[in-house]
């Protein structure tokens, strides 16, 4: 923990002496105040040459030449960051980075859904979530294939020993749960920005690019003893537990359940028949309709105790001839009331009971059809 502070120190963070970069808080590493701050301090500065980012890494010249292979649809802007993050770590042994890099969890260290045992795993059977980390899990797997071994394969000034399949998992598992959007770099690492925990619409600080660094502000007043919160964005539970590997205790006003457009067909059968050209251009698709890749909203927002399905009312309402679609729920007309509820029901009926380590999401997706099925009755 000195080491990191004193880096920070070295290269010029500026941290202010009200705060302490702590071990004592909700969640491992975190910072809190020793005095009180007030709103619209700057309670410290990421200098530009402090982000971890390819354009920082003696790996620059080779990406750029390169970037058009390792930038690619499936992957983003992850694979130059990957590469310069297993460069650091594996290949530097005095990285500039050390003192950063020793604060991140370690490649032993299992702190997302993707490090789950396969029993665990299915203790999300029938969620949303349990898609997604398989979609995510083979997309790396790919990517690695294609992109990242061939590529360090054939660099070995730059990568001596093979970069295995591991190594990057978990360089891309630090860049899901730390990572930052540079307007003018893309995805970096941004040291000290990554050390605040997150709280659902209760931030106190925010983490906002000022030239090519960034600063951390207070955007409350923050009394003495208090931790500093940072916002991870508008995530509902089941994007805390990909992406950081935490859910919260208190509800979350973000939860969203995900029904497929194969669902809204099996509900209402007239959906399959639905105008090709109203789908994309409602939709936005760009790739032609395919019902089965179709995913579409129903979001809880326990303040209001208000179900929104917008998108669900308006595909309903116009398979079934309807000029005028009301969005709002829940719907009055009876058929799309009735395809309302069949939908529930199909989406209710693929969740287990909840068990494990996936109780949390199971009961936070059972949570918002009750509650849209509740408003349905």
């Amino acid at each position: 923990m000195d080491d990191y502070v004193d880096w920070m120190q070295e290269r010029s963070f500026n941290l202010i002496p009200e705060i302490e970069v702590s071990t004592r808080t909700v969640s491992g590493l975190g910072v809190i105040s020793k005095k009180s701050i007030s709103k619209d301090t700057t309670v410290g500065r990421i200098p530009a040459d402090a982000i971890l980012c390819y354009q920082n890494s003696d790996l620059r010249s080779i990406i750029e030449e390169h970037i058009e292979t390792l930038v690619t649809e499936d992957s983003g802007d992850w694979v130059p960051l990957a590469l310069s993050f297993i460069r650091e770590l594996y290949f530097q042994p005095d990285s500039a980075w050390k003192p950063y890099l020793a604060t991140l969890p370690a490649p032993t260290t299992k702190w997302l859904p993707f490090h789950w045992t396969e029993d665990e795993l299915e203790t999300l059977s029938g969620t949303d979530l349990l898609g997604d980390i398989r979609d995510n899990q083979q997309r790396i797997a790919a990517t690695y294939a294609t992109v990242v071994q061939p590529f360090t394969a054939s660099h070995t000034d730059f990568f001596p020993k093979p970069v295995t399949l591991p190594m990057f998992q978990h360089a891309c598992y630090i860049i899901m749960s730390y990572s930052f959007t540079h307007e003018s770099w893309g995805t970096v690492l941004a040291p000290f920005g990554d050390t605040f925990n997150h709280k659902t619409a209760g931030n106190t600080v925010s983490v906002t690019q000022a030239g090519d660094g960034f600063d951390v502000v207070a955007c409350a007043d923050i009394g003495a003893g208090q931790e500093l919160w940072n916002t991870y964005g508008d995530l509902d539970t089941a994007n805390l537990l990909m992406k950081y590997g935490f859910v919260e205790k208190e509800t979350n006003p973000f939860d969203i359940v995900r029904v497929t457009g194969d669902q809204l067909a099996e509900a209402c059968p007239q959906v399959a028949d639905a105008d090709p050209e109203f789908l994309e251009e409602y939709l936005e698709l760009t790739d032609g309709v395919d019902l089965g890749d179709i995913d579409l909203p129903i979001h809880y927002d326990p303040a209001a105790d208000a179900i929104y399905a917008e998108e669900i009312l308006v595909l309903l309402g116009s398979a079934l001839g309807m000029d005028e679609i009301s969005p709002d729920w829940p719907p009055e007309e009876p058929r799309i009331r009735e395809a309302c509820g069949k939908l529930l029901e199909l989406r209710l009926g693929q969740l287990g009971s909840p068990r494990g380590r996936g109780a949390a999401i199971v009961e936070c997706e059972r949570r918002v059809l009750d509650m849209a099925k509740r408003q349905l009755m």
